[in-house]
């Protein structure tokens, strides 16, 4: 919990520093991705995953095996992470999913609809729907867009 409040003020943060580049409503703008802050948390837990399972393939030339997120927990605490974050901010548990040679692999959030939607994790760039899916993989990633 402490942590999420440490990470909330710099949130806060740049979530009041977008705001007035969201009420633009310029053509030029993206659409800020509505439920920024869960997004934004979202994000920043993803990313603690990925540089946790970055780290492992660094040692072992490979990526974790894991079907679930505890399993994954198992593989990579407390060496790469002392607490591996499992859930987004809508209490849905991240899917991380390795390619059977162990050399590619995506971390997903089924976003605020708790929905997974297989059929978009190969998409690549921004979104501005919180119940799309988000993705961080070894290749590319799918993100919500959360600043200009």
């Amino acid at each position: 919990m402490l942590r999420r409040l440490t990470v909330s003020l710099a949130a806060l943060a740049l979530i009041l520093v977008s705001l007035p580049l969201a009420a633009d409503s310029g053509s030029c703008h993206r659409k800020l991705v509505d439920h920024t802050g869960f997004c934004l948390f979202t994000l920043s837990d993803m990313r603690s995953v990925q540089m946790a399972v970055d780290a492992y393939w660094a040692d072992h030339n490979a990526y974790p095996v894991a079907a679930t997120m505890a399993e994954l927990q198992h593989a990579l605490e407390p060496v790469y992470i002392a607490h591996l974050p499992a859930k987004d901010f809508w209490g849905t548990e991240f899917r991380y999913v390795v390619a059977r040679d162990g050399k590619s692999y995506r971390l997903v959030s089924a976003g605020s609809d708790r929905k997974f939607d297989e059929s978009s994790w190969s998409a690549y760039g921004l979104t501005s729907a919180s119940s799309d899916d988000a993705v961080l993989a070894s290749d590319h990633e799918r993100q919500w867009t959360i600043q200009e």
